[in-house]
């Protein structure tokens, strides 16, 4: 490997360590929820104090627990458990897929919003109702969902009336795909021989309620992370065969991701930052050829979906708000909701220039150079600022997922229950606090345990991450963008926590090497320094991890 490919992807390395690091502090030092108590009918996020010790105790507890299911598949028992694999890979899938039926079918939750928007545009365009498509309709405004609305308007066609369940059943297959196409990710970075973490990844991913609570909400999402999750596999195999077959798979794949949901052009971004690695690497032209291939397959794709819209309609489809309106959304203060949430700036500066987008750019470039300089004067307001917009988006253990429904209503009379038993449920939100400090936990343990084995195939996944917490860092927030990418890092936990319960049974077996034994003082080293240092109550600490300014407010909200 060459001195350039090594040093970044040591860069990368560094840069995902101090990322994750940085977010187990805030996991553990305090907690963001959405709801609704201070602004009826929006997300206004409240940042509360939470209980460290608690956090790590768990931890420790955990990777106890890891220790005792490696001695476990050891013994009889576990020589029993392996033959039982058959029961897990076929029985457990179904009872997952039966479950998520149910929920869809129990209830039978209304589109709105936006899901609804886009929904009666793809109606609209089967019916020779194209005026979605004209200037002020949503679909002028917002020509990102065309290709959304391309499907959606296909199952209309093959569905009829019943288009919407038959998107909530894509939405069950692709989540059954998603936790499939993880495991198998999993072999390929980890290795054939890991097949309990593969099996430990499946299950922690099919049980993680914030993906599961979101097979209800019919806005492409799951649809395109499972397109997104196999264009990562594909792009995987690539770079272990330089399989042709394989990365013009990984490109279609992921092509079609960006068509259903624009968010994943940053999943696209990351096959080509390691196919350009891998370049660098082997010094070959075959993954140049790669980076070619992806941004064609998205380019050519892109293009045709929209002239088979103008074909339909005889409309051109339009540029609808610039990416700019985003941003400049994404940099202002939000006293309704969090900080760099929406706040109808994008919208209705567009709507102000009558829709001309040269016009909208340039206000929005003015608000942007605006607020970029505000915070390079006061960059404790900046540190605040973007201390409280990463910690509403990936600080909120629930990711929204209970927020979907509540509001909701179900066309089934008798059955309101069920959205109501996600309404002030203290458990269910404590249960996924503790996950959630567990997965960047067990994270930052596997950046700890394996720094040195951990080469080009294994940042795949936290390049995508970083990704995405980079592009939202400017971009307009919401915890509901972000739990796509925060999925990926479940694999990595699995496998910190399994090496962590290694790394001590070794030592306290004594079949390990003085090295080894001093890696894992390291490590404890490290944690616990990484730990007591985020309990200093530093003005950087009280900007950005130790957030606790609605300590109060909590005895007075709705619990989601």
């Amino acid at each position: 490997m060459s001195k350039l490919s090594n040093g970044l992807t040591t860069f990368i390395k560094i840069i995902f360590a101090v990322v994750i690091g940085y977010l187990y502090l805030l996991s553990i030092y305090s907690t963001s929820y959405v709801s609704a108590s201070y602004n009826e009918y929006q997300e206004y996020t409240y940042y509360v104090k939470d209980r460290p010790w608690i956090h790590v105790l768990i931890l420790i507890a955990v990777v106890a627990l890891f220790g005792v299911g490696k001695w476990i598949q050891t013994t009889r028992a576990g020589e029993y458990l392996r033959g039982k694999s058959k029961v897990f890979r076929y029985v457990f899938p179904l009872l997952v897929f039966a479950v998520l039926a149910f929920w869809i079918w129990a209830t039978d939750v209304r589109l709105a919003g936006d899901q609804y928007e886009t929904f009666f545009s793809a109606e609209s365009l089967l019916l020779g109702d194209y005026s979605q498509m004209a200037e002020g309709g949503y679909i002028y405004i917002y020509p990102n969902q065309v290709g959304l609305m391309l499907l959606e308007s296909t199952l209309v066609l093959i569905f009829g009336a019943r288009a919407d369940t038959a998107l909530l059943v894509l939405n069950i297959l692709s989540l059954m795909l998603t936790f499939l196409l993880l495991a198998k990710i999993v072999r390929l970075v980890f290795g054939q021989q890991e097949k309990s973490i593969a099996y430990i990844t499946y299950f922690a991913t099919a049980t993680w309620l914030p993906l599961l609570f979101y097979v209800c909400f019919s806005y492409g999402n799951l649809i395109g992370l499972m397109l997104s999750t196999a264009g990562l596999w594909f792009t995987l195999l690539f770079l272990q065969q330089h399989n042709w077959k394989c990365i013009i798979a990984g490109a279609i794949c992921v092509a079609a991701a960006i068509l259903v949901k624009n968010n994943y052009l940053i999943i696209l971004l990351a096959m080509v930052v390691l196919l350009l690695l891998d370049a660098i690497r082997t010094r070959g032209w075959k993954a140049l050829v790669g980076i070619v291939l992806c941004a064609a397959a998205h380019l050519l794709s892109s293009a045709a979906v929209n002239a088979c819209v103008e074909r339909m309609t005889g409309m051109d489809v339009n540029e609808g708000i610039p990416k700019q309106a985003w941003i400049a959304m994404g940099l202002q203060e939000n006293d309704d909701r969090a900080s760099g949430w929406y706040n109808g700036y994008n919208i209705l500066t567009y709507t102000g220039n009558g829709f001309d987008a040269d016009k909208t750019k340039e206000a929005c470039v003015e608000s942007i150079k605006s607020d970029l300089g505000y915070m390079a004067d006061h960059p404790g307001y900046a540190l605040r600022f973007f201390g409280e917009k990463i910690a509403s988006q990936w600080n909120n253990p629930t990711f929204q997922c209970f927020w979907l429904y509540k509001f909701k209503t179900t066309t089934k009379p008798g059955q309101e229950w069920l959205l109501n038993l996600l309404n002030d449920n203290r458990g269910l939100v404590a249960w996924l606090n503790i996950i959630q400090s567990l997965i960047l936990g067990g994270t930052f343990l596997y950046l700890l345990c394996n720094w040195k084995r951990i080469g080009l195939q294994q940042l795949l996944l936290p390049v995508a991450f970083l990704g995405g917490f980079f592009f939202h860092l400017i971009w307009e927030a919401k915890a509901q963008y972000t739990f796509t990418y925060f999925v990926l890092l479940i694999p990595y936990a699995v496998m910190g926590l399994t090496s962590m319960a290694q790394k001590i049974a070794a030592v306290r077996s004594g079949s390990c090497a003085k090295q080894d034994r001093n890696n894992l003082v390291i490590v404890v080293a490290v944690v616990a320094a990484v730990i007591l240092a985020g309990a200093i109550p530093t003005k950087l600490a009280q900007n950005t991890w130790q957030l606790e300014e609605n300590d109060q407010l909590l005895q007075e909200w709705q619990w989601e």
